[in-house]
């Protein structure tokens, strides 16, 4: 677990691209690594090599529950 002090440099090496109700999503500038803080202040690492398959997964769940909902 990170300290604070590390938290705070990830904040500073980050450039902020939105955010919603419940999610700060940010970009590391060097390596272009994300960083995704919740208003708890709990954070997760995604890797960019790692992004697209995470973002299919979760995108493919989202349309089929969506999907099987409508049926």
């Amino acid at each position: 677990m990170a300290s604070v002090e590390q938290f705070n440099q990830f904040l500073q090496r980050t450039i902020r691209l939105g955010t919603t109700e419940r999610y700060d999503i940010r970009k590391f500038n060097d390596g272009g690594n994300f960083l995704l803080v919740d208003t708890h202040g709990d954070y997760l690492v995604i890797e960019r090599e790692s992004a697209d398959d995470i973002c299919n997964l979760i995108f493919t769940d989202i349309s089929t529950k969506t999907k099987d909902e409508t049926e």
